[in-house]
């Protein structure tokens, strides 16, 4: 299996990286808290470790994962059985949470089974759940199994098993750190195969940007409307007028706006995004918001108005018509 590689950064769930991970088969795993490591065999008979950074060695100061890798006779066993896989797992010392059972502690917990392949960025594939448990649940390791599968989940559909992770948590400890979501069928755009985590005490923060407006709308906003649209469409507006500005040119304002953000850049959009389904109120909302950042003045001359029930309640309704109407 070559030389050391460095296992992939888990992307919090809703970030561009693993945007869509959620269309399809999922596997949700309890995400326990310790240190990232792995194992593979070279052809020389040689059995390596590594930390998620670097490869560990006798003269390496570890954690203790070196040498318990080169004396535990059921990873060998596995790894020459299968010289073709490299083993990614978490291994368990104190860290953040110290609520695991006593026993739980300084083990090897296989949540990962990789093979070389070219054709990802990473040059490493990672094999479904369904490949390999049997054959690591006959070898004797320790690993982790999922808490359920989803089919086309939302955000929502994931949350509950956060309460259900008190897999190795000791009886009154609470919950564990989180879960981790992972579709092996997803690859980003470069070929990079990716998964997704909700951490539990990020829960209400996530749960704030995926489900009140903090989200895919809204961050297509702050990356394809820039504030020089703005304030062009700004400025047009006011010298039609005469080179004045008035209180009853606001609403028309956000509606030219959006549709300049829709028509100029939809088709990007749609790209980068690979075809998301958008909420479009949401977005004329996230618009509407971003305009007023960008010229704080715009209401000098208007009576103070609930601009939250403008951002929300009135954006319900809006229809964009692609012909031009608004």
């Amino acid at each position: 299996m070559g030389t050391f590689m460095r296992y992939q950064h888990v992307e919090r769930f809703g970030r561009t990286g693993v945007r869509g991970i959620e269309k399809g088969t999922c596997y949700v795993f309890p995400k326990i808290d310790g240190a990232n490591a792995s194992a593979w065999l070279t052809g020389d008979g040689r059995l390596h470790a590594a930390s998620r950074n670097r490869e560990l060695g006798e003269q390496k100061k570890d954690n203790g994962f070196f040498a318990f890798s080169q004396t535990d006779e059921k990873l060998r066993a596995y790894l020459e059985k299968h010289p073709d896989h490299r083993l990614f797992g978490e291994w368990l010392i104190p860290h953040t949470l110290k609520n695991y059972e006593a026993d739980a502690w300084n083990r090897f917990y296989v949540f990962d089974v990789a093979v070389a392949d070219e054709r990802t960025s990473t040059g490493l594939r990672y094999l479904p759940y369904d490949a390999w448990q049997q054959d690591i649940e006959a070898s004797g390791l320790d690993y982790i199994k999922p808490l359920g599968v989803v089919e086309n989940g939302t955000f929502e559909d994931f949350v509950p098993f956060l309460e259900k992770n008190t897999w190795l948590v000791r009886e009154g400890g609470g919950i564990g750190e989180g879960i981790v979501i992972k579709n092996y069928s997803f690859f980003t755009e470069d070929s990079c195969q990716v998964w997704a985590k909700i951490v539990a005490k990020d829960y209400q923060e996530m749960r704030g940007e995926l489900c009140l407006g903090i989200s895919l709308e809204r961050q297509i906003v702050e990356e394809f409307l820039s504030a020089s649209v703005i304030e062009k469409e700004f400025a047009k507006m006011k010298v039609a007028n005469g080179g004045f500005w008035d209180k009853e040119l606001i609403s028309p304002l956000f509606r030219r706006i959006f549709k300049t953000l829709v028509e100029e850049e939809m088709w990007e959009i749609l790209v980068k995004y690979k075809n998301p389904v958008l909420d479009f109120g949401r977005m004329f909302a996230a618009a509407v918001n971003k305009t007023k950042e960008t010229i704080p003045d715009l209401f000098q001359y208007r009576k103070k108005v609930n601009t939250e029930k403008l951002s929300t309640e009135n954006c319900k309704n809006f229809v964009f018509d692609i012909r031009g109407e608004v």
